[in-house]
């Protein structure tokens, strides 16, 4: 029991030096994954210390990249520095697609540029395009009178936009 105890004591926050920076640990969540244009995704993040899981202590002057890129490219959307940006070790953020938005994977990066001990973070969406309505309309006759009932057969067809 006793070798067991000297084991979780390693571990303990106390155990940790005070001369060692501290680490950070980001997590980022979104409010769904999949979206349309002109439909707003809410960023938000933590960050805490990856020992004690206390929030950042000393957060001014600090800033928080926050970038969009498209899956399996460099190719920069959007990108966004915001100062300050921490209440509590959680960030928050919103970002309105543009209607001319193509359709497919994207990551929303956050990024911490004079902070080294804080990792960056990651999350993918999917933007996909409004969906394409045909309809055909067929009447069973062609010569209709004012007063007559008139038949017709309505065909439609959804096709979502492709994805890129």
């Amino acid at each position: 029991m006793g070798q067991y105890e000297s084991s979780l004591n390693h571990y303990h926050p106390s155990v940790v030096s005070s001369t060692e920076p501290s680490r950070y640990l980001t997590h980022i969540v979104v409010d769904r994954v999949i979206y349309r244009p002109k439909q707003t995704v809410h960023v938000r993040s933590v960050c805490l210390n990856s020992f004690t899981h206390l929030p950042i202590q000393g957060n001014e002057n600090q800033v928080v990249k926050l970038q969009v890129f498209e899956v399996g490219s460099s190719k920069e959307i959007f990108s966004s520095e915001i100062k300050d940006p921490w209440h509590d070790s959680v960030f928050g953020f919103d970002w309105q697609i543009p209607i001319d938005q193509l359709p497919g994977r994207y990551v929303i990066k956050l990024s911490f540029p004079n902070q080294e001990t804080i990792p960056s973070a990651e999350r993918e969406i999917e933007i996909h395009g409004f969906p394409k309505i045909k309809a055909e309309i067929n009447f069973l006759f062609n010569d209709f009178e004012p007063s007559q009932t008139v038949t017709a057969i309505l065909k439609e067809k959804y096709e979502e936009i492709p994805l890129a």
